[in-house]
C-alpha cells in the first residue's frame, strides 16, 4: 500500500467526525385513519450548520409519486440562530388508495441534501400509516351507492324582514 493510501486510511475517522451531521425530525398528525382522498402533511425539521444551504432541488416536486401517491405541494423556510440554520419543510401528499379493509402503506423515505464547506445528505424516514376504507368491506362493489347531494338547509326569512323594517324605521325616524 502506498503511502497517500495510507494516509488517507489514517485521516478518514477525522475528517468523518469533522463532517456535521444533520438532525431530522419529522412529524405528522396521525399514522392511521386516512381514506381515499385524504391530505397527508408531513412537517420536517432539519437542523444544519449557519453555513449549509438546502439543496431545493433534491426535494420533492408537486406530482404523481405512484400510482397512490401524489406530492400536492412543497414548501420551506429558513431560521437562523446561534450558528445553527434550522429549515422547516412541508410536503403534503394526497392519498388514492382505495383499499377494501385496514391496510398500512408507506410514504418513501425523503432524501435531502445540503450545499455548505461541503454536502451533507440526510434521509427523512420512510413513514408508516394505516389507510382505511370508504365502504364496508362486507358490501360487494355493485352494491355500492353514491348518496345525493343534501340540499341547503333554508334559512329563515323572518329576522331579516324585521331587521330591514327596523332599519326603515330608523331612517324615517332621522329624516323626518
Amino acid at each position: 500500500m502506498n503511502r497517500n493510501k495510507l494516509a488517507a486510511l489514517l485521516l478518514w475517522p477525522a475528517v468523518a467526525a469533522a463532517a456535521p451531521e444533520p438532525v431530522i425530525e419529522l412529524s405528522a398528525s396521525r399514522d392511521y385513519g386516512y381514506v381515499m382522498g385524504d391530505l397527508i402533511e408531513h412537517r420536517i425539521t432539519a437542523a444544519v450548520p449557519e453555513a449549509y444551504r438546502l439543496d431545493t432541488g433534491f426535494l420533492p416536486s408537486p406530482g404523481v409519486l405512484d400510482e397512490w401517491l401524489e406530492v400536492r405541494s412543497v414548501d420551506w423556510d429558513r431560521e437562523g440562530r446561534d450558528g445553527e440554520a434550522r429549515y422547516r419543510i412541508r410536503v403534503v401528499y394526497q392519498l388514492f388508495k382505495g383499499v377494501r379493509s385496514a391496510e398500512k402503506a408507506t410514504v418513501p423515505a425523503l432524501p435531502l441534501r445540503f450545499e455548505g464547506p461541503g454536502t451533507l445528505q440526510a434521509e427523512v424516514p420512510a413513514w408508516e400509516f394505516v389507510a382505511a376504507p370508504l365502504i364496508p368491506p362486507e358490501l360487494a362493489d355493485e352494491n355500492v351507492v353514491i348518496r345525493p347531494a343534501l340540499p341547503p338547509e333554508p334559512l329563515p326569512a323572518r329576522p331579516h324582514w324585521q331587521r330591514l323594517l327596523a332599519a326603515l324605521a330608523g331612517i324615517l325616524g332621522v329624516g323626518g
